[in-house]
C-alpha cells in the first residue's frame, strides 16, 4: 500500500516479537496490514524499562492522535513477562500517554492490588484503573470462567461504562489474541472510527479470527488465530 493515498489508514506497532507468528508483533503485522506515515499506534509487550522510557519520549515528540496499549505483563497462562522495574515504567511513563489500555484481567489484579472475580468486579477494577491513571480501560474477560467472556470498557473522557459479550469459544487456538485486538482497535481508530465503534468493530474481527482457526491443530500448544479468515470467503467466490 501506498503511502502517498491519504484515504489509507497508516498504523505503527511496537511490541514484542514472537517467532511462531502467532502473537506479538507478528500478529500486529498481520491484523493491521498498512503502511507507514503514522495516524496510530499500537503498544505490545517491552520488556525493559529502558525500551519504555525510549517509546515514551518519541511519543511525545511526535504525537500521534491515538495509543493503543497492551501492558502485556503476564501472559495468558499466568506466567509473568515483565520485571517490577519495566512495569513501573509502564504506568508511569507510557498509560499518561495512551488513548486505550487493554488489560486483561490477571494484569488488572496485578495493577490494583485486588481479586477480580465477576463481572461486578470488572467494571469496579475498569473504573479504578481508568481514574487512577486518567486513561480509558478495556478489560478483558477471557480468564473468568463464565458461559459468556465480556470486556468492560470505561471510557473515561465520557464517564461511560460498556459490556461487550461474545459466547466463550471452545477451542485451544487463542494465542495472541490479546495482541489482535489491541492492534484492531488501533486500526480501526487510525481509518476515523471513535472508540466505542473501534472496539466493537474488533471484537467481532477477532471473534471470527478465532472461530476460523477452532478446529486447527497446529503445535503442542495454544495455536494461533487465522487472520486471514476473510481470504478463505473471498477465494470460495473467485
Amino acid at each position: 500500500m501506498s503511502s502517498l493515498n491519504p484515504s489509507l489508514a497508516q498504523v505503527v506497532s511496537i511490541a514484542g516479537t514472537d517467532p511462531s507468528g502467532g502473537a506479538g508483533i507478528q500478529a500486529d503485522i498481520k491484523t493491521i496490514s498498512t503502511d507507514l506515515s503514522i495516524t496510530a499506534v499500537k503498544l505490545g509487550m517491552l520488556y525493559h524499562e529502558n525500551i519504555i522510557q525510549l517509546v515514551s519520549r518519541n511519543l511525545k515528540k511526535y504525537q500521534p492522535p491515538y495509543v493503543v496499549l497492551d501492558p502485556v505483563m503476564i501472559s495468558q497462562t499466568g506466567h509473568v513477562l515483565l520485571k517490577p522495574q519495566a512495569i513501573h515504567a509502564l504506568v508511569t511513563d507510557l498509560f499518561p500517554l495512551a488513548t486505550l489500555i487493554t488489560p486483561n484481567i490477571p494484569e488488572a489484579e496485578s495493577l490494583l492490588k485486588l481479586k477480580i472475580t465477576h463481572e461486578s468486579s470488572m467494571q469496579d477494577a475498569a473504573i479504578l484503573l481508568a481514574t487512577r491513571y486518567k486513561v480509558s480501560v478495556l478489560l478483558k474477560g477471557g480468564h473468568l470462567n463464565t458461559k459468556h467472556s465480556s470486556d468492560i470498557f470505561y471510557d473515561n473522557s465520557q464517564k461511560q461504562i460498556h459490556r461487550f459479550e461474545t459466547l466463550r469459544i471452545n477451542t485451544k487456538n487463542t494465542h495472541g489474541t490479546g495482541c489482535t485486538l489491541s492492534a484492531a482497535i488501533a486500526s480501526y481508530l487510525a481509518q476515523g472510527e471513535n472508540l466505542y465503534t473501534a472496539i466493537a468493530r474488533s471484537k467481532h474481527y477477532l471473534t471470527q479470527c478465532i472461530l476460523a482457526a477452532k478446529n486447527f491443530n497446529l503445535g503442542h500448544g495454544q495455536g494461533p488465530v487465522n487472520h486471514f479468515y476473510f481470504l478463505d470467503k473471498v477465494a470460495q467466490h473467485v
